[in-house]
């Protein structure tokens, strides 16, 4: 049996998914490629482009931190 943990690509530190758009593309500005990078504890969304047979090019964003669902207050009533 294989006793080491699950890696979470994507999820995990240092890890990443990849995932192929190229056949969902309606217009030329939209990524080829897109998923998920980990470095560091931080995650960051990935699009990269084709840009020939041998090379994909691309950005990094960092995923904004999710803001805490405050439903104890409705803001306009008082």
């Amino acid at each position: 049996m294989n006793d080491k943990p699950k890696v979470m690509h994507g999820k995990d530190d240092m890890t990443f998914s990849l995932n192929d758009k190229r056949s969902e593309k309606t217009e030329e500005w939209q990524s080829d490629w897109s998923g998920k990078v980990v470095v560091g504890g931080t995650e960051y969304y990935l699009n990269g482009y084709q840009k020939n047979d041998g090379w994909i090019a691309g950005k990094l964003k960092a995923v904004p931190a999710k803001k805490p669902a405050d439903d104890d207050e409705i803001p306009f009533i008082k």
